[in-house]
């Protein structure tokens, strides 16, 4: 794999509003950038394949974000660490994460109605 190549496969993915010509890049309410591990682990949370890129029915996001939110002990994600060969500390995700941008994409699908939320 070139250097090239393993640099796109470790850009972030961002999660936005299709047509959301508004959408700012540092508003939390309009747009969701995770690192891809994180958003690759968010899709996968929410029961979706776990690609890369893609157009997501808001409707059906929207339930699937809720069926995530009910208050029930398979809902809490837990601390996440990643480890090098040697033991040391790669990434860390805390617990609740998962559970925190399952909010902010609800609130994605809120805004977005009828239009797809986009991922890429």
């Amino acid at each position: 794999m070139s250097h090239a190549a393993a640099d796109l496969r470790s850009d972030p993915i961002t999660f936005r509003v299709a047509g959301d010509v508004d959408a700012a890049p540092d508003d939390e309410t309009t747009i969701l950038t995770l690192s891809r591990s994180d958003a690759l682990d968010l899709v996968a949370w929410v029961g979706l394949p776990r690609d890369d890129w893609g157009a997501l029915d808001s409707t059906d996001l929207a339930a699937r974000c809720r069926r995530r939110l009910w208050p029930e002990e398979r809902n809490f994600d837990r601390e996440h660490v990643v480890r090098d060969r040697r033991g040391g500390i790669v990434a860390c995700r805390l617990a609740g994460a998962l559970r925190g941008w399952t909010e902010r994409l609800l609130g994605l699908t809120q805004r977005a109605g009828e239009q797809p939320i986009l991922f890429a």
